[in-house]
């Protein structure tokens, strides 16, 4: 497969060590575990937020972290879209020109109708002229989608990109998503504590405790043997909200 991010994560944050490996492409991948387990760490050192000890971040034939080669590519350079769990809109730009700001394209206009074309897609164009701060908290999370999605980006790195929706809004959010990534064939990887979320993308489940990944499959594998109390309580629904 063309657009594949491979990844093999050795560093620290704080007291707590990283050592994490996957391989995503088509499908994508869920990343879960219990608060503290250093999962948006993950996310920050793939996005090269966060230094890297030892290993890699390679996305298709790029290769964008590599201490040992002392390759170590700017964050802005590697075509990965974030998206927070706290959103992180520009509080000064409105919602059009935050959705049209990191579109790849030479001519305003071009990023304009490219960014309508976003928001429309989530359902947000009543919203393209609003400040971020009339935003509700559900209302910036979509904006926020848009956004990384309208940027073309080689991969998505997703924190708990719907926790912050209505209820009543999740499922269709949650559905768009899931046929946006696939479709484009988007390597990504979702941070849930929801395993509807897992049913939704279908793809791996890694279950990352103390910063190392204790167990990985479908959820029916991780059914079959849960390897810890995290592991039973995210299969039976029972995790809190984060």
């Amino acid at each position: 497969m063309k657009n594949v991010l491979d990844v093999d994560l050795h560093g620290r944050v704080g007291q707590l060590t990283i050592d994490v490996t996957l391989r995503t492409g088509g499908r994508p991948t869920v990343l879960v575990g219990p608060n503290g387990a250093g999962k948006t760490s993950t996310l920050k050192m793939i996005l090269g937020a966060l230094p890297l000890e030892r290993g890699h971040v390679t996305l298709g034939p790029s290769r964008l972290s590599d201490p040992a080669q002392g390759i170590e590519l700017p964050v802005e350079r590697r075509q990965i879209a974030y998206v927070p769990q706290r959103q992180a809109l520009f509080p000064h730009l409105d919602v059009l020109a935050n959705v049209a700001y990191g579109i790849p394209a030479r001519d305003r206009a071009e990023r304009v109708r490219l960014a309508r074309a976003a928001l429309a897609e989530l359902g947000l164009s009543g919203l393209a002229a609003r400040a971020p701060g009339k935003l509700s908290g559900g209302e910036a999370q979509r904006v926020s989608l848009a956004r990384a999605l309208a940027s073309c980006p080689r991969a998505l790195l997703l924190d708990e990109p719907l926790a912050a929706l209505d209820a009543t809004l999740r499922p269709a959010v949650r559905r768009f998503l899931s046929e946006a990534v696939t479709s484009r064939a988007i390597p990504t990887i979702i941070v849930t504590h929801d395993r509807a979320d897992a049913e939704a993308f279908s793809g791996d489940v890694l279950v990352l405790e103390h910063g190392t990944v204790i167990q990985r499959g479908t959820l029916a594998t991780l059914a079959s043997h849960p390897q810890s109390a995290f592991v039973s309580q995210f299969l039976d629904g029972r995790l809190p909200a984060p």
